[in-house]
């Protein structure tokens, strides 16, 4: 599969890939995830930026 791409940051290039521009790692993890991950009905995403609490908020989920 061939995506449109851009220079980006660091000799690298930027694909657009579902109308956004990802750097490369995000690109494939997110591929890979939609590719290989089976969802269920239980499952819980929780995302954060870096310190900021996240394993707090874990432990109160509990």
């Amino acid at each position: 599969m061939e995506l449109p791409r851009a220079a980006g940051s660091f000799r690298n290039y930027l694909y657009l890939y579902k109308g956004s521009w990802p750097p490369p790692p995000v690109l494939l993890g997110a591929m890979l995830m939609q590719t290989h991950f089976k969802h269920r009905s239980t499952d819980i995403f929780l995302s954060s930026f870096i310190k900021s609490g996240t394993t707090w908020l874990k432990v109160l989920e509990k």
